[in-house]
């Protein structure tokens, strides 16, 4: 199951793939035909943005004086948009949002925003304060003028997705990890960083599956990471070295396997949905995250304090993570006061207050349900033998493009 898809830079015309907000109809021919092919199928489509603008429109903004003094780099072909300039901040809106948004586009992945943003005493954007005074607040207001337009075309249909933010932004949009790094060490940074979001604001969060840069995609590491992201709020799968699981740079070039970790786990999270939907309106209504570090649920419980590796996603659901490439058992400490199902293991019932270890092959996640929960996940080990028995049959890809689309 996909719900979303999503294109990165380079999208539109220019060097940068990034003019003016007008597709680039080589790499997409016909984007209105693609969106309506995707909404057809019940998926989402989201565009990556950022706060500057290239070609004629960078020109236009520095005619008009409607962006940042004295940017750190990329200050002649990357202009930032000042979102204190209401003038500049409609024109950015009408001019570039609007276009793709009445196109039919869900949304927007915003990157950027935080590290090119000048941070000096000397300059001053358009409301009076200095640039280091207006800094941090330069991710909010990126997020909350794409919020406006899109709330203005779109109701309340649409989603957000930036990568920087500050206080008040969760208002506004859910948020990945950024660019984070490949190797195990990445997964690890992962792990951390959605715990840490959701104690500090940010219940709504995701990762690029499998690490962006700072080396090869692992295969190991990425089905780790897909158990990781299937129990995360957003389960994003990419970029993958722009490359997909049937067609990988490395050998195997067809990843059978890795492909039935992907639908193993995408279809738990897609089954999952309400779930996740009715923890997301409690963090909403109360502040109560989606993920929950297991001391914020048993502060008494010291071992809650230092397994890490674990914590709850929602009330029912704990799940335990690994990083290490090379783990084939991991202990993990259940918290008392409740048993613990294991759908791993035919839902044999564990006790709290208890370290366990179990055997941990590469697709798999540690995972139990609450005793009495009102939660029910489906037999892990027969979906992914369905999955492996699936992915085995190596399909014709060509064959199913034509069917698809009719023509070669």
């Amino acid at each position: 199951p996909c719900g979303v898809y999503w294109v990165d830079r380079p999208w539109a015309i220019g060097q940068m793939g990034y003019d003016n907000f007008a597709w680039d109809t080589q790499r997409l021919p016909q984007p209105r035909r693609m969106l309506d092919w995707l909404h057809g199928r019940d998926m989402k489509f989201l565009l990556w943005i950022a706060p500057w603008v290239n070609g004629q429109m960078a020109a236009a903004a520095i005619e008009k004086g409607y962006t940042m003094k004295n940017q750190k780099s990329h200050a002649d072909s990357w202009p930032l948009i000042d979102f204190t300039n209401l003038e500049a901040r409609t024109w950015w809106q009408q001019e570039g949002l609007r276009k793709v948004l009445e196109d039919g586009v869900d949304g927007f992945k915003l990157d950027r925003s935080e590290e090119l943003v000048p941070e000096d005493r000397q300059h001053r954007v358009d409301d009076g304060r200095t640039d280091r005074e207006y800094r941090n607040e330069y991710p909010v207001d990126y997020l909350k003028a794409t919020w406006e337009i899109a709330r203005q075309i779109k109701g309340d249909d649409f989603i957000l997705m930036p990568r920087a933010g500050y206080t008040h932004s969760s208002r506004y949009g859910v948020f990945w990890g950024g660019d984070i790094g490949s190797p195990a060490e990445g997964l690890r940074t992962a792990i951390v960083a959605v715990q840490r979001d959701a104690i500090i604001g940010y219940p709504l969060w995701g990762s690029d599956t499998g690490g962006y840069w700072h080396g090869s995609l692992d295969r190991e590491v990425c089905a780790r990471w897909l158990g990781f992201s299937c129990f995360c709020p957003l389960m994003e799968v990419g970029p993958t070295e722009n490359r997909a699981f049937w067609d990988m740079k490395s050998q195997p070039n067809y990843d059978a396997e890795l492909i039935a970790v992907w639908r193993l786990y995408a279809i738990l999270h897609d089954r999952l949905n309400d779930y996740t939907y009715n923890c997301a309106r409690q963090a909403h209504d109360t502040g109560m995250p989606v993920v929950r570090p297991l001391f914020l649920v048993w502060p008494e419980q010291k071992p809650c304090w230092e397994d890490w590796q674990t914590y709850m996603f929602g009330p029912d659901i704990l799940v335990s993570t690994i990083w290490r490439k090379g783990t084939a058992s991991h202990k993990l400490y259940l918290p008392a006061g409740t048993n613990w199902i294991d759908p791993w293991q035919d839902n044999r019932l564990y006790p709290g207050g208890q370290y366990i270890t179990v055997e941990t092959p590469m697709y798999k996640i540690p995972v139990f349900v609450r005793e009495g929960a009102d939660v029910k996940l489906p037999d892990l080990n027969a979906l992914y033998k369905e999955s492996l028995a699936v992915t085995e049959k190596r399909p014709n890809l060509a064959k199913l493009q034509e069917e698809e689309f009719g023509a070669k």
